[in-house]
């Protein structure tokens, strides 16, 4: 609820948040007040670009606050790309691993030369098959008169990669929703199979399409899944 008061001071906008609000206190800006928002090291604020955010945007030009005329367009890429990649890298690394939760990810892909070709075979794959499905869906035609999709996913991979390899973060943080079924949860499996398909099942399909086989690597990640279901290895097993 917003008062009729503040909006004349505030105005409304879409964004995309990552690893945001970390930590938040109370700073000043001279003789104002402000909020310091901490973030992790990959944290990201994109903020929507339009008339009533101009000037903002080029305030904050040599921020790390970015704006962007397609905050639906790339929302939907992160969760393409960095979401559903972070979760074929996890998945298949929890297999290897045998159910081991506590292993970090950075650690794993960064052991042997295979498993950093694996992730970033993985990282090719799905910007390929996002890049397909950008080209050939016209709910995409604005971004791509603005954009080029290959540079732009090129980018994006490059530097998505850059941080599963440098944040240290465990198979347990990566995978927290994949937990076995209980009488009071029975649907845990299959609420993660869902979240996961939405992540990662178009790319898969349009990479696909256009290749006329599936990717292998990401296909590979996709089988450990069901292997890991078959086993019982879940994030919360004991």
């Amino acid at each position: 609820m917003i008062s009729d008061e503040m909006r004349q001071h505030v105005t409304r906008v879409h964004a995309l948040v990552d690893r945001v609000c970390i930590g938040l206190e109370e700073g000043r800006e001279g003789a104002h007040p402000v909020a310091v928002v901490s973030t992790e090291t990959y944290g990201s604020l994109k903020l929507e670009l339009k008339p009533e955010t101009e000037a903002l945007a080029g305030r904050f030009a040599t921020s790390r606050v970015e704006f962007t005329r397609h905050v639906a367009t790339e929302k939907q890429i992160k969760s393409w790309l960095l979401n559903g990649s972070h979760w074929l890298l996890a998945l298949d690394a929890l297999q290897a691993c045998d159910g081991d939760k506590d292993v970090r990810l950075n650690h794993f892909l960064k052991e042997t030369p295979d498993r950093l070709s694996f992730a970033k075979a993985v990282m090719a794959e799905m910007s390929e098959g996002i890049a397909v499905i950008l080209r050939r869906d016209p709910a995409y035609g604005g971004f791509l008169r603005d954009v080029d999709p290959d540079e732009y996913l090129r980018g994006a991979a490059e530097a998505i990669l850059g941080r599963f390899l440098s944040s240290d973060d465990p198979l347990s943080r990566i995978l927290a929703r994949f937990q076995a079924p209980t009488p009071e949860a029975p649907g845990s499996v299959q609420a993660f199979a869902k979240r996961f398909a939405d992540r990662v099942e178009d790319p898969i399909a349009a990479y696909s399409d256009g290749r006329g086989s599936p990717p292998q690597a990401a296909m590979r990640s996709v089988n450990s899944l069901v292997r890991l279901i078959a086993s019982g290895s879940y994030i919360d097993a004991a």
